[in-house]
């Protein structure tokens, strides 16, 4: 490659490893169901329509499943109007 061209930085989202990859592997091999502790808000984040916490956890439970190379099942339960807690499984 020449030096005078310029790599770009990494971003963002490359630069935080996912913090769920373990447990999404290590429910892959033992099969069960995990809930995950505490509550998610669904409060909306600020200036964004769509997208809140728990949406986000979500995204990066699938994300771990990927790079694990499995498929997740994700449930949100124990919804009131603030808030909800997570469960996945590792689907066969």
């Amino acid at each position: 490659m020449a030096p005078d061209v310029e790599m770009p930085a990494p971003s963002r989202r490359d630069a935080t490893p996912n913090p769920f990859t373990g447990l999404v592997t290590k429910a892959a091999k033992d099969g069960k169901r995990y809930d995950l502790p505490g509550r998610f808000s669904l409060t909306p984040y600020e200036g964004r329509k769509g997208a809140c916490e728990a949406f986000t956890v979500v995204g990066k439970l699938h994300a771990a499943g990927r790079s694990a190379g499995v498929k997740l099942n994700v449930r949100r339960f124990d919804t009131n109007g603030q808030g909800c807690r997570i469960t996945f499984k590792v689907v066969k």
